[in-house]
């Protein structure tokens, strides 16, 4: 059973947890564990360039009567080790992500995003940052004007190529390619950023704890709501971009 907290209209869940660290490794940066023992957004972080963790800081003007971003969206799969592996005869490349029939590093790592809101949102603005793109303040990916998603379903974010738009692909959901050229996640040491438009950051994926070099993502097990685990835990699938854990479309 999953518990769910209604904020201003969001929708968030609440995930049982002995400590903060539980809270942080499961949902991100800003995450703690409340005395009832379920996680919760408490604080909320500012674009900086020396990123130090969870501050109180508003934006540049704010006078401190303005509320902070709704969480509309959690990080539900990410896809930094894209496999290198030689296909069968006549097979797809086994880490060709984007399914634009080659395999290349850059391009088919990527990102998978949904909406958890309980609306329909619109994330124009949002920005992607992988820890070079942070120091720089000069983030990876800006979500394009009119990126419209509905609730429950997903939006990924690719490295760069030609993903496969055929009716049906990414189990119907929003597909972009990074705006900078490429998402960029090293196999150590990173973290992915997720910020609003204002520059809180919403949500945040730390590579360092799984630097397995997996050959595949790692995905929320159950989707959503359940901690990070390698995709091959539960299904022969190495990733599933835009679906569930099992292949099954989003919402």
């Amino acid at each position: 059973m999953h518990l769910w907290l209604v904020l201003s209209g969001c929708s968030v869940p609440l995930a049982p947890c002995a400590s903060d660290a539980d809270c942080s490794s499961a949902f991100g940066i800003g995450w703690t564990c409340t005395v009832e023992g379920s996680c919760l957004l408490q604080q909320q972080t500012m674009l900086t360039g020396t990123d130090t963790g969870p501050t109180d800081t508003l934006p540049t003007g704010d006078t401190g009567t303005s509320k902070p971003p709704q969480l509309v969206v959690v990080i539900n799969e990410v896809l930094y080790d894209p496999t290198n592996e030689e296909p069968a005869t006549g097979e797809p490349p086994p880490g060709d992500a984007n399914g634009d029939g080659v395999y290349v590093h850059d391009d088919d790592e990527f990102v998978e995003l949904v909406n958890i809101s309980g609306g329909t949102v619109d994330l124009t603005g949002y920005t992607l940052y992988d820890q070079e793109a942070w120091d720089l303040e000069d983030p990876r990916h800006v979500v394009p004007a009119g990126t419209i998603l509905p609730p429950g379903h997903a939006l990924v974010v690719f490295g760069g190529g030609s993903p496969d738009q055929s009716k049906g692909a990414f189990g119907g959901a929003t597909v972009q390619v990074a705006t900078g050229g490429r998402i960029n996640l090293n196999n150590s040491n990173d973290v992915l950023r997720v910020a609003h438009p204002s520059g809180v950051v919403v949500a945040t994926f730390d590579v360092t704890a799984r630097s397995n070099n997996p050959n595949e993502s790692y995905t929320r097990n159950p989707d959503v709501t359940g901690p990070f685990e390698q995709h091959s835990n539960q299904t022969t699938l190495l990733f599933s971009p835009g679906t569930r854990v099992d292949g099954t479309p989003f919402p």
